[in-house]
């Protein structure tokens, strides 16, 4: 699959990287000579020190027989244009357009195709879309809920499990005697996809993968979310925290969406209370005109007590959205300190991903990550998408759906051709899910679920499908 890219910024880079790491031919353009030198040296890929938007410096970069032509510049005009032009000279292309406007997302979502623009990616609304999912699901450190908590992702320290330091894998399923999987296990920092003679250390981070009522009974009780938010503080009037604002006031009026248990109070149709803390006047300003039903706060949060007085403690949920992400993830973890029932924090990049696990946060948001996991799960053929990826090593958790002209349709997983170093975690069929065996059969409309590292993700596109993504 050939890729261009115009735009070697941090995400642009970001997704050249992710994509070359997946075996694809990408081309990436650049017209700041600068970025384009550390791109070049930074990355496995042709760079080019062009203008994204010269019909002859696309025609340099291969366009014509690219597959796909995604555009990161910094102005939405910019993205528009670039997609309109490759759309205009070359036929064989899809184009993805980075838009920040809700004006041109909206027409993105309006319809399959507008001025020569496939796909609209807009980063605050795919942040906010992933801070809701957090909200509603209880993401945590310790438990991911996948396919609409059907299956669970849990982690244990082995130390505080007797049944696991010492014994291998294949000795801890069939003393446990339930039907579960341990996909990974991290140890001195390292991530390992374990085969059954892997023998756990006391030290080390065990994951493990079942239905949510397996799971249960091996490491008690997951924690759930509250059945409702009805204190949500915000902090940072931001444009992520106005489309955060839009999804749970949206969600709220109608008891029909699936976020409705989460953001709804069922003694009040007013909905849940909802105050914004912004340092600056101006857009507290603008805040408070674009939403008068919510509560805004001008106040700088650096004062002492100030997030205590402003009620973080009692909070159902707080989110800190501002452009600092050092100061969001401080005061998130502060939120969680005075009392806060969920926090979560946005990053801009992935410089304090890693924290994560030593961080008492519900979750923490990368815009990056967003960006380019929404970008990926576009351009991946068989619709391969990511459910989570795991930030010790470049090993994601996938999914994709079994389509009537797959290949692996009606075949049995042992019989898949299933690369080393990929895993098969889990099958749903139906309403049933499996932790499937090598004599467990695929049929179209199964959801399967897979283990994988990133250089692996090329050869499961064969395995699954040739479409050319959606």
């Amino acid at each position: 699959m050939k890729i261009v890219i115009v735009g070697a910024g941090m995400v642009g880079a970001s997704i050249a990287r992710e994509l070359v790491e997946e075996k694809k031919d990408v081309i990436l353009i650049e017209k700041d000579p600068e970025t384009a030198r550390f791109a070049s040296n930074a990355l496995d890929c042709l760079v080019l020190n062009e203008d994204g938007i010269d019909p002859e410096a696309l025609q340099r970069a291969g366009t014509a027989d690219a597959d796909w032509f995604i555009s990161l510049m910094g102005a939405d005009e910019a993205n528009i244009v670039a997609c309109g032009i490759v759309s205009s000279t070359f036929p064989k292309p899809r184009t993805i357009a980075r838009v920040r406007s809700s004006y041109y997302g909206s027409l993105g979502s309006a319809s399959k195709s507008f001025l020569g623009v496939d796909h609209v990616i807009n980063p605050e609304i795919e942040a906010a879309r992933t801070i809701i999912r957090a909200a509603r699901e209880g993401v945590s450190g310790e438990m991911l809920p996948l396919q609409e908590a059907r299956i669970r992702l849990r982690t244990i320290e082995a130390s505080e499990d007797a049944r696991f330091p010492g014994h291998t894998i294949q000795e801890i399923r069939k003393a446990i005697g339930l039907d579960f999987l341990i996909p990974a296990v991290v140890r001195d920092g390292g991530l390992t996809l374990p085969a059954g003679d892997f023998e756990i250390q006391g030290k080390d981070l065990v994951y493990l993968l079942a239905e949510p009522k397996v799971l249960d009974t091996i490491l008690g009780p997951a924690p759930e979310p509250r059945s409702q938010a009805r204190k949500i503080l915000i902090i940072g009037a931001t444009t992520v925290a106005e489309r955060v604002v839009e999804e749970i006031l949206k969600t709220g009026q109608n008891g029909k969406t699936p976020w409705s248990r989460i953001f709804s109070v069922f003694s009040k149709h007013s909905g849940p209370e909802i105050t914004v803390i912004d340092d600056n006047r101006e857009h507290a300003k603008r805040f408070a005109h674009r939403f008068p039903s919510i509560n805004i706060v001008n106040r700088d949060l650096v004062e002492e007590d100030a997030l205590e007085r402003e009620g973080a403690g009692n909070a159902d949920l707080v989110v800190c959205v501002t452009q600092a992400q050092s100061y969001n993830i401080l005061t998130a973890q502060l939120a969680k300190e005075l009392g806060a029932h969920r926090a979560i924090a946005l990053l801009l990049n992935n410089s304090f991903i890693r924290l994560a696990p030593k961080l008492d946060l519900d979750a923490l948001v990368s815009m990056r990550t967003v960006v380019s996991s929404s970008i990926l799960n576009i351009v991946r053929k068989a619709n391969i998408r990511t459910l989570h990826a795991f930030h010790e090593d470049d090993v994601e958790l996938v999914e994709l759906s079994i389509q009537e002209d797959s290949p692996a349709a009606g075949r049995k997983v042992r019989d898949l051709g299933i690369p080393k170093g990929a895993l098969v975690a889990f099958v749903l069929h139906g309403s049933s899910s499996a932790i499937p065996t090598g004599d467990t059969r695929v049929l179209p409309g199964d959801t399967v679920g897979i283990l994988t590292k990133k250089g692996l993700i090329e050869r499961l596109e064969e395995v699954f499908g040739g479409q050319r993504g959606r």
